[in-house]
């Protein structure tokens, strides 16, 4: 008795016409919704189990029609999300139909990158774009020797250092504590590590 009173209560919100079963009852964003128990469905899910049979696993019911509100059972189709996204006559089916880039690249699995809202970009783009952004910020020259605003050592310093050191002078330890540095600065100076001589740095 409940189910007949369930399906009394669902096709009284139906109205027939020549060409679709336009369902009449609560709607959201176009679509019809019937309550089942303690829950909602989409009237046109409900009408293909009703009249056609189970919905697949992994399918969704795409209206042949193009009608949201349709509930006759020769309109409805159980598909995959992505063939009902080609067919859709929205911007997300038409966009979901397009194989490749504005710029001709392929939408295929190597070359695609899904944004969180469902969006497809192509990677060749992306590099390419990334490189010009690269391309377009100006280059910092690398700073050596007393050009470093952390520098404590003039280049005139580190002549003298290399010279006297090689000289046999002095020693590395020495040389750190009269020109206030570490023991690893004089040894980089020394060692041709650091303070390279371009022009005169």
């Amino acid at each position: 008795m409940e189910n007949v009173t369930r399906a009394d209560r669902f096709w009284a919100k139906v109205q027939k016409t020549e060409t679709c079963w336009l369902w009449t009852g609560a709607k959201s964003r176009g679509y019809g919704y019937f309550n089942i128990g303690d829950h909602q469905d989409l009237a046109h899910r409900v009408a293909y189990r009703w009249l056609v049979g189970p919905i697949a696993a992994g399918t969704e019911i795409d209206h042949l029609c193009r009608v949201k509100n349709c509930v006759r059972p020769d309109h409805l189709e159980a598909v995959t999300h992505k063939l009902n996204l080609r067919r859709s006559d929205e911007v997300t089916g038409k966009r979901s139909a397009r194989t490749h880039c504005p710029q001709g690249h392929p939408y295929d699995e190597a070359n695609t990158h899904r944004s969180a809202d469902g969006r497809r970009h192509c990677l060749i783009c992306r590099r390419a774009n990334q490189t010009r952004t690269r391309a377009a910020k100006p280059k910092k020259p690398h700073a050596r020797g007393e050009r470093m605003g952390s520098a404590r050592l003039m280049w005139e310093q580190v002549t003298e250092i290399r010279r006297r050191f090689q000289a046999g002078e002095t020693n590395k330890s020495a040389l750190a504590r009269e020109y206030g540095v570490a023991q690893p600065t004089i040894g980089r100076v020394v060692g041709g590590k650091g303070w390279r001589e371009s022009g005169r740095i």
